[in-house]
């Protein structure tokens, strides 16, 4: 479905807005990951390839109407550096929810 990713994610984010839109001081936060792919640990996937995709997903929830963006579910920085990157032109407030052991590193080191 990754040829469709712009199309849903613009979609998603227009019915989230709309529903924020018919309460009072309500935010829209556009999730993203996580994904299947480790750049770390499998390595299936290149950093600018796995860049593009959170980037063409960025764009299409901005383009949707949210008011900030979520990196969900981090468990390898390489994959939270490149989804952070592909949206540091949108300037748009961004969360990261990442996995973090109890030694403090995150699940991919």
């Amino acid at each position: 479905m990754a040829d469709q990713a712009h199309e849903l994610n613009v979609l998603a984010a227009q019915l989230a807005r709309q529903a924020a839109d018919q309460e009072h001081a309500k935010f829209v936060a556009g999730s993203m990951g996580p994904t299947t792919k480790s750049l770390t640990l499998r390595g299936d996937v290149s950093f600018d390839q796995l860049r593009e995709s959170y980037a063409i997903q960025a764009r299409a929830l901005v383009e949707g109407g949210v008011d900030l963006l979520l990196i969900e579910t981090g468990f390898d920085t390489r994959n939270v550096k490149a989804a952070l990157l592909a949206i540091q032109d949108l300037h748009v407030p961004t969360i990261i929810s990442g996995t973090i052991e109890r030694w403090g590193a995150m699940l991919a080191g």
